[in-house]
């Protein structure tokens, strides 16, 4: 049961369980009350639990947690430190600072230390890295008689026709999103899951039954095409692998400065054609060309003044944002 006080004076909270096992007379039972709040960004909790073990021992626990944010190399950090006790007696005290690092927070560290009764102290540290390709993982701990170290890899490989596809997450039921030739772009703003040099993205961890709805989106990188839709949307069984294509506009990018050969600007917004008269761009501002094509195009038609046909010729297109090099007779 938990009950929100109003205001700031945050949640009261009770829980109890009792357990008790077939083929023996065996039974636990733990009653537990608690307290929990936040001042600005600093969260707290306090509770206090009565336990019943199998032996009829009763026991009386306390906890006592609170979280503080900071900043760590210029990303958010949290510190959290707990502090139990049982029967008014220290048992165990624990630290620990975890957040995020990267340019995109594709890597995520946990710095742990604890102290028990008796002197028994233990230290540890895990880092993880979301690749898209893998998530991989380290960690160590160290107490007063023993080291632990591990390394760790996961995710996901699927193989269809032409084309084996990796994720760093895990999941049943996969989604394949092909956008021909344009890699590098992100699914959902996740920078974790990224097209690859096909173009082709693994979504490993659909929801069945539901709509699931991606949106692909472009990142710093340079793309090798251009998306024509970014959204497609799929509602798949449980365990089904979906293969999912949106259309892409495989023509290069070119973006060029022209001018007229008074030395004015082209007119913003004008059609620009190839010699074939296909229309190919457009005149943005500051007299820049904006062109899609397969490759910089020897000659270019710009339409000047529709109504009256008039148009001018770029002849030996120079791939340069020096407007005075490229003029429009």
């Amino acid at each position: 049961l938990n009950q929100y006080l109003g205001g700031q004076r945050g949640v009261v909270f009770l829980s109890g369980t009792h357990r008790n096992y077939w083929n023996t007379d065996e039974s636990n039972r733990e009653y537990q009350l608690g307290y929990s709040n936040n001042y600005k960004d600093i969260a707290y909790n306090l509770s206090v639990s009565k336990l019943r073990n199998y032996d009829n021992k009763e026991e009386t626990r306390y906890y006592f947690n609170i979280s503080v944010p900071i900043s760590f190399f210029d990303k958010r950090a949290n510190i959290n430190t707990s502090i139990y006790a049982a029967d008014s007696r220290y048992q165990q005290s624990t630290i620990s600072m975890s957040g995020t690092a990267g340019k995109d927070d594709l890597v995520n560290y946990t710095l742990t230390g604890s102290n028990q009764t008796g002197g028994n102290n233990l230290v540890g540290a895990n880092v993880s890295y979301r690749h898209p390709y893998s998530t991989l993982s380290a960690s160590y701990t160290e107490a007063n008689n023993y080291r632990q170290g591990g390394l760790g890899a996961r995710g996901t490989v699927v193989a269809v026709p032409n084309h084996i596809v990796f994720s760093g997450n895990t999941g049943n039921t996969y989604t394949l999103i092909e956008a021909p030739m344009a890699n590098n772009m992100m699914v959902n703003g996740n920078k974790a899951t990224l097209t690859n040099n096909q173009g082709i993205v693994l979504v490993p961890n659909s929801i069945p039954y539901r709509t699931n709805n991606y949106t692909l989106t472009n990142t710093e990188m340079p793309s090798n095409a251009e998306l024509v839709g970014n959204t497609t949307q799929v509602a798949p069984y449980l365990g089904a692998v979906n293969y999912l294509t949106l259309t892409t506009d495989k023509r290069k990018t070119f973006i060029i400065k022209a001018s007229l050969e008074n030395n004015e600007s082209l007119p913003f917004g004008t059609e620009v054609l190839n010699s074939k008269k296909e229309s190919i761009g457009y005149v943005g501002q500051s007299s820049v060309l904006y062109l899609k094509s397969d490759e910089l195009p020897s000659s270019l038609f710009i339409k000047l003044n529709k109504a009256e046909k008039m148009e001018c010729v770029v002849e030996h297109l120079i791939n340069t944002m020096d407007k005075n090099s490229n003029i429009c007779r």
